[in-house]
């Protein structure tokens, strides 16, 4: 397991929904929120636990082609 510091600036942060914990897999956490950020460099995604705002997971979003781009 690696320990990284990563700097997230959590600005512009768009909620989608609320979760608890054990649903997505933070039993350590009783509500988990998704949230979304919009970013120069794409759409970010992350798992943020309501009571600490600790960034439990984020991940950057995959676009999808549509049909015009295919």
């Amino acid at each position: 397991m690696f320990n990284m510091l990563v700097s997230i600036e959590l600005t512009g942060l768009v909620w989608s929904s609320d979760w608890n914990g054990d649903e997505v897999g933070y039993p350590e956490s009783e509500v988990v929120g998704l949230y979304s950020q919009e970013r120069d460099d794409g759409s970010y995604s992350f798992y943020l636990d309501i009571e600490t705002y600790k960034v439990l997971d984020f991940w950057k979003d995959e676009v999808e082609a549509t049909d015009d781009e295919q």
